[in-house]
């Protein structure tokens, strides 16, 4: 049965923030705190109503052909879609290598990320229609997947067919290359950098002033130490640790094969 009235409830708490002083950012904290709550409610009952519908459509695609472990990939967007997937399965056998496989036999680029047992975190390049399902036969291999794709890596590069980024001396991303366009997209490195009493307490904390962003630095992430963490066929990335006084910043900067975009993921 088509859940309407759940859909319908959360939608239209979603859509009573969405007017000219809420949605920018000029109410007050009472009603920020209620509208962050209304969202998180909202979003969860979405997320739960979207799962509950793949996974019930997952139950009854046609996987009889795979051989080893069916990995199911959704593409949720309205344009046909290329990009690497991380699942977590769980084989039959042990592997020191995997193959991936569509149903005509198509090998994708494939790696494996981490391995306990027969339990593995897997990467692999899909290629799913829009608003589509695909299945793929994750099985256990011989040899690691051997075609050449446009990945290249080094301790300070990471490039692919559309990018190539360049980290400098101090970590920071000193140099971005649309290979597409021969274009250097940076006129100055990224640096990462810590400012003091940032906005105003009667704020929230997106509302940062202009005049606090160009406020000169009070210290600089340094003593980079690099760290190539993936080197597959499917993704590359380096990791790049750093301190700024008491913390640790931990930058993992990714890039797809055939990739149009760059992923920074800091933790701190």
């Amino acid at each position: 049965k088509y859940p309407k009235q759940a859909i319908d409830k959360a939608w239209k708490r979603v859509i009573q923030h969405q007017f000219h002083d809420d949605l920018p950012g000029t109410s007050t904290m009472l009603q920020y705190n209620d509208s962050w709550d209304d969202y998180f409610v909202s979003l969860s009952q979405l997320q739960k109503e979207y799962e509950g519908a793949v996974d019930a459509i997952a139950n009854v695609i046609y996987t009889y052909w795979c051989k080893e472990c069916a990995v199911i990939v959704n593409n949720p967007i309205a344009k046909k879609r290329k990009a690497a997937v991380e699942a977590k399965i769980k084989l039959n056998h042990n592997a020191k290598f995997i193959k991936v496989v569509d149903k005509n036999g198509k090998e994708a680029p494939s790696q494996i990320i981490s391995k306990q047992g027969k339990e593995l975190t897997i990467v692999f390049i899909a290629n799913v229609d829009s608003v589509g399902f695909k299945a793929y036969d994750v099985q256990v291999a011989d040899k690691k997947y051997s075609k050449t794709t446009d990945l290249k890596i080094t301790e300070h590069t990471l490039e692919n067919s559309k990018y190539r980024v360049m980290f400098n001396k101090n970590g920071d991303i000193g140099s971005v290359v649309d290979k597409t366009l021969k274009v250097q997209l940076l006129s100055n490195p990224i640096k990462l950098a810590a400012h003091h009493n940032l906005g105003a307490l009667n704020y929230p904390s997106w509302e940062i002033r202009k005049e606090d962003i160009d406020s000169t630095p009070y210290a600089y992430a340094n003593t980079p130490t690099f760290e190539i963490i993936e080197n597959g066929p499917a993704r590359i990335a380096i990791k790049v640790s750093r301190h700024i006084e008491h913390s640790k910043i931990e930058q993992v900067v990714s890039l797809e094969s055939g990739g149009e975009f760059i992923r920074v993921d800091n933790y701190i």
